[in-house]
């Protein structure tokens, strides 16, 4: 199904202004497919499904005989899910604090000398090897989409969020997972090293540190805290999704992803929440990274997945 829904090729470059055309056409229309339960009414039910991630749901007199999606797939149920327009979940501007030391949760960006424009998004966690210690977000927060050099300063508020480049300088880029157009990824990270280890610690705003690292469930209830939207809750709606994302480089496609939903009412995350360290709420183990999302559901790559790529341990409480 993935496959067949989300294709990436070359007319479908276009970035995020081209990707907000509305149309019931499956290849632009699905952002989305997963493994989770069937919702009727609202309720989740036990009857397993393979979910469809649509930005907009057409009624069926609307949509043509092409472009109607399968209400079975191999003898299970689909769901056909709502979700809106999903891009990466930096931001641009608005007031954060300054905090010393940093914590994860608060706002970290860059500033792209090249352009002089700056991106905000949200330290997630701390994370360490044997040559030091790192804040860690995504590759589109302080990487700039793989266009940024090593060593690119790092802030502690953004320069978009009033972040002095003199005197805030918290971290420099020390690796990515490169952004890929054209083939499979499974994480969106960067990495900064600290300028000095008493500049950021591992509690994360209103929540704590992390207790430490385990796989994602789907139904388990998660919690994180983030640049723009604060403390939110959400509940697992499936551990192996597959969507593809407007990024300015092109559009990517994103494999075996977590899919999380708000219990809240309202959004789990928005623009600028990007980087936040998403948590099972009952044990306090870091489960994702955030990177993505809508106005209905949020994306986040598997915590193992993200250190395994720098070969980096979480620090935890």
């Amino acid at each position: 199904m993935s496959r067949r829904l989300l294709l990436v090729g070359p007319s479908d470059m276009g970035g995020v202004a081209a990707s907000r055309i509305l149309t019931a056409a499956p290849q632009i229309n699905v952002h989305g497919v997963g493994v989770g339960y069937k919702v009727v009414s609202g309720r989740t039910t036990a009857e397993p499904a393979i979910k469809i991630y649509v930005r907009k749901k057409h009624p069926k007199a609307q949509i043509g005989a092409n472009e109607m999606l399968p209400s079975t797939l191999d003898g299970l149920q689909t769901d056909v899910e709502e979700v809106g327009f999903l891009q990466p979940l930096a931001a641009w501007p608005g007031p954060r604090l300054r905090l010393r030391p940093a914590q994860p949760g608060c706002s970290t960006g860059v500033e792209d000398n090249s352009t002089r424009e700056a991106i905000a998004g949200t330290f997630g966690a701390l994370v360490y090897d044997n040559f030091g210690t790192y804040i860690l977000s995504n590759n589109h927060v302080l990487a700039d989409q793989n266009r940024l050099p090593f060593g690119s300063s790092i802030f502690e508020p953004s320069p978009y969020d009033g972040g002095s480049l003199k005197r805030d300088k918290i971290a420099v880029l020390d690796g990515y997972v490169p952004l890929v157009v054209g083939a499979p990824n499974y994480v969106d990270g960067a990495i900064g090293k600290l300028l000095h280890p008493n500049l950021a610690v591992s509690d994360i705003l209103d929540i704590g540190s992390p207790t430490g690292v385990k796989s994602a469930e789907v139904d388990t209830i998660v919690e994180k805290f983030g640049r723009t939207t604060g403390y939110t809750r959400g509940y697992v709606s499936s551990v192996s999704a597959d969507i593809k994302l407007p990024y300015d480089i092109g559009t990517l496609l994103f494999h075996d992803q977590i899919a999380i939903t708000s219990i809240e009412g309202g959004a789990f995350s928005d623009l600028g929440d990007s980087g936040s360290l998403v948590l099972e709420r009952a044990s306090g183990s870091a489960v994702g990274l955030l990177f993505a999302g809508g106005a209905t559901i949020s994306f986040a790559n598997h915590m193992a997945d993200v250190l395994d790529a720098f070969g980096v341990t979480l620090v935890t409480g």
